[in-house]
C-alpha cells in the first residue's frame, strides 16, 4: 500500500509540474524490495531532433549498492531498463524485449554517455530514453541484491536542452552535441 501511495504521488507531482526540464536529481534510499522513483514532464519548449527528445537516466549508487534503473512513460507502452550502463540497455514496448548495446546508439565510440557524463561507478545503471513532448516520464533504481536500503542517486537529463540552452561556453559544441543525439534518436526504437 505504501509504494501504491508513493507512485500517486510522484504522478500527481509529475502531472502538475510547470518547470522546464533540464536536469531532475534526486536522492533517496532503495534495496531489491523498495525501488525509488522520480518523475518529470518533457518540457514544451524543448527543441525536437528527429521528432524527438533524448533523454538520459542515471541510476547512481552512493555507497556500496549496485543498482538497477527502469524508465518508463506515464502516457505509451515503453519502458527501458538495465542493470549496468556499459552492458547496453532493454528496450520493452508492445509485448516484446529488444536489447540495444551503446555501439549501436553510438557507432562512432560506443558511448552515447560522453555526450554528458558517464555513470560515476561502473556499475552503476543509465539508460536512453526516446521521449516526446509533453510526456510524464519516471525513474525507478532498485539495488541488485541488498535486502538493506542503500543510498542512491537518480537523474534524468533532457539532451536536447544541453544542446540547445546550453551555456556560450558550449555554443562551439552544441551543434555537435545536437547532431550526435539526433543520430542516438534515429537509431532508437519508438
Amino acid at each position: 500500500m505504501k509504494r501504491v501511495t508513493v507512485l500517486a504521488a510522484a504522478v500527481m507531482l509529475a502531472s502538475a509540474a510547470q518547470a522546464e526540464l533540464k536536469n531532475v536529481s534526486a536522492n533517496g534510499l532503495n534495496s531489491n524490495m523498495e525501488g525509488f522513483v522520480s518523475c518529470t514532464i518533457v518540457d514544451e519548449g524543448t527543441r525536437l531532433l528527429a521528432g524527438g527528445v533524448l533523454l538520459y537516466a542515471f541510476a547512481e549508487a552512493r555507497g556500496s549498492g549496485d543498482p538497477l534503473i527502469r524508465v518508463w512513460s506515464l502516457n505509451r507502452d515503453l519502458s527501458i531498463t538495465s542493470d549496468n550502463w556499459q552492458n547496453g540497455m532493454d528496450y520493452h514496448a508492445g509485448g516484446q524485449t529488444l536489447h540495444v548495446s551503446l555501439r549501436e546508439l553510438d557507432s562512432e565510440q560506443g558511448n552515447p554517455y560522453r555526450l554528458l557524463r558517464n555513470p560515476y561507478g561502473t556499475a552503476d545503471a543509465a539508460v536512453v530514453f526516446p521521449a516526446k513532448l509533453n510526456e510524464a516520464i519516471c525513474a525507478e533504481s532498485r539495488d541488485k541484491s541488498s535486502g538493506a536500503l542503500l543510498p542512491v542517486s537518480v537523474s534524468i537529463t533532457d539532451m536536447n536542452a544541453i544542446a540547445f540552452k546550453s551555456s556560450p561556453s558550449m555554443a562551439k559544441t552544441a551543434p555537435a552535441i545536437a547532431a550526435t543525439v539526433e543520430q542516438i534518436l534515429n537509431a532508437l526504437p519508438r
